[in-house]
């Protein structure tokens, strides 16, 4: 064999990806769009659960399959490539945006009932990221674009083909921004905790503080909980976060109890950390400070309780073994509140901020908040109403029987000194 012909083999195996024979992301490196090209980035949704279940030369023959699927529905209008794993690209040529959404559509549909491997129907659902490039553009840019499309689409939901925008990279660019930054932040305390007084009408003081996350970023100015918890609980970090908060808040407790006030620490948890090995590590952190679990209490939104039930429920079991007190945080925001209730040995429950809004405006928001309370009491949990600003609402809730009171009227979440201050005066 002749060398040109050996170098021309060697260049063909660079480019053809081995398991599907579909050209892969080298062959793309140095394509540019064409005006009527539109790009598609497909992902096969769960494909690792298939991995895991059949075994990876299930898995490499079921994207072989997909492959001669998606040809046969591309041919004479666009080329498919397999860009990476269980990634593909697709380049259109010469037909419109309608006509390629519903052509992806169609096919999204149809495939969960097409692909046979070894005789056994596996029920493929692919979600996708579309976009529209400008002549001349990098091939993989639009590509990049693509990718930002689809990945909105596995956030909002699986079997979802959406269209770039700019908008959407917008966003994409900010959350890059606050993943970058986050954990320095963390390492150079501009992450601190704050902590916002709740108020008891039975004992007319404050008993309880709620811990809470505020972040001054000396590149992005201050970032608003709000933004930045949903963003790094996506990239990942919510983990590290708790565990910084956690150490912060039991020393700032500590600070306090020493100062001989008694009063309750309350820790939000996300669902991501709540584990039998996150109340060990709390339960040594306590220890390390010299404070009894006794004054701890976590908070549980009833996302966290949806989204791992059994072991939810076995790790608030542990805690409350251990003597940490929990909490139900937004209660009546979900559709499963009522069920929750008798479900977890809760100790607390935390009426959502939607109802106090309303307690004043509306007769039936005012009904259903003393109802709430009613049946918390029967189930001998104490109440605590959250986002209360005004007196009319202070003293409607403390007539309706209402234990705690959360919010502004009482005091805005405050920096560990500041805290302390009122804390005496109480």
């Amino acid at each position: 064999m002749g060398f040109r012909k050996k170098v021309k083999i060697m260049k063909t195996v660079d480019v053809l990806d081995s398991v599907t024979n579909l050209l892969n992301r080298t062959s793309l490196i140095y394509k540019r769009c064409k005006e009527e090209n539109i790009i598609v980035y497909v992902d096969i949704d769960n494909f690792k659960l298939i991995n895991d279940t059949y075994g990876h030369l299930f898995g490499d023959l079921l994207l072989k399959r997909f492959a001669e699927y998606m040809k046969s529905k591309l041919q004479g209008i666009g080329n498919i490539y397999r860009y990476s794993g269980d990634d593909f690209v697709i380049i259109f040529e010469k037909v419109g945006e309608e006509y390629a959404l519903n052509l992806l559509e169609n096919i999204k549909d149809e495939i969960k009932n097409s692909i046979y491997v070894n005789d056994i129907k596996v029920s493929v659902s692919i979600s996708a990221g579309l976009y529209k490039p400008f002549r001349n553009e990098s091939v993989l840019e639009a590509v990049r674009k693509a990718d930002i499309a689809l990945h909105e689409a596995k956030n909002i939901s699986k079997s979802l083909i959406i269209k770039f925008t700019k908008d959407l990279e917008e966003r994409i660019i900010e959350k890059t921004k606050v993943v970058n930054n986050v954990y320095n932040a963390m390492k150079q305390n501009e992450i601190c905790a704050y902590y916002q007084p709740i108020y008891s009408t039975k004992e007319n003081k404050i008993t309880d503080i709620e811990s809470l996350v505020r972040w001054n970023s000396s590149i992005l100015g201050p970032v608003s909980p709000a933004k930045f918890i949903p963003i790094i609980e996506e990239a990942g970090y919510i983990r590290d976060l708790d565990e910084f908060v956690l150490k912060r808040a039991v020393k700032d407790l500590k600070s306090i109890l020493d100062k001989g006030i008694k009063i309750q620490l309350n820790l939000n948890v996300s669902a991501e950390t709540l584990s039998h090995q996150y109340i060990e590590r709390l339960l040594n952190v306590l220890k390390q400070n010299s404070v009894s679990p006794e004054y701890i209490k976590i908070e549980i939104t009833e996302t966290a309780l949806l989204s791992n039930k059994l072991e939810i429920i076995e790790s608030v079991r542990y805690a409350k073994q251990k003597g940490i007190k929990i909490s139900f945080d937004d209660f009546g925001s979900g559709y499963s509140s009522i069920r929750n209730l008798m479900i977890f040995p809760f100790d607390e429950v935390k009426l959502d901020k939607m109802f106090i809004d309303k307690i004043l405006v509306e007769d039936k928001y005012y009904y259903l908040a003393k109802k709430f309370i009613e049946v918390c009491h029967y189930f001998n949990y104490e109440v605590v109403a959250e986002g209360v600003e005004t007196k009319e609402q202070f003293e409607a809730l403390r007539d309706l029987g209402c234990d705690k009171i959360q919010g502004y009227y009482i005091a805005k979440a405050l920096p560990i000194d500041r805290l302390g201050e009122i804390l005496l005066k109480n």
